[in-house]
């Protein structure tokens, strides 16, 4: 009787770790999917190729996307972590954070077509004096 209920206990513990390898898969896809939207969407909504997101995305879809995938398909995670609830609060943390610096950084910007000249008026002398002090500058 004992082995029966080993075997059970091993068999529900093999389907936990199963069940969290794959809701770990689950949160680094949306991970990717909040990144490659996110930077998608700054780029279309500001025209700026120089947005926050277009040049920080691919660092850290790179960082939190690429590489735990790779783990994941590798069958890393399975063999250096058998607790998957770790992982799976480590990588649901991951993408909180993630998520609140994107809708951060979509939230900061200058739409397409708004010129700063529009709202700041410059006098002719201020402007050869900021254009003398970037030259100094460098």
């Amino acid at each position: 009787m004992p082995a029966v209920r080993v075997r059970q206990w091993a068999k529900h513990v093999g389907q936990g770790i199963l069940w969290m390898a794959e809701g770990v898969e689950t949160l680094v896809w949306l991970t990717g999917a909040v990144l490659a939207g996110s930077m998608v969407y700054a780029y279309v909504h500001s025209g700026d190729p120089l947005h926050p997101l277009i040049y920080l995305g691919p660092m850290l879809g790179y960082v939190y996307f690429a590489t735990p995938a790779i783990l994941i398909k590798q069958g890393l995670l399975e063999k250096c972590f058998p607790q998957g609830a770790d992982i799976a609060y480590a990588q649901g943390v991951v993408l909180a954070g993630t998520t609140a610096f994107c809708i951060g950084a979509l939230n900061f910007g200058v739409s397409a077509g708004l010129s700063l000249g529009r709202r700041i008026r410059l006098t002719e002398q201020l402007r050869r004096g900021i254009r003398r002090l970037s030259f100094l500058i460098g």
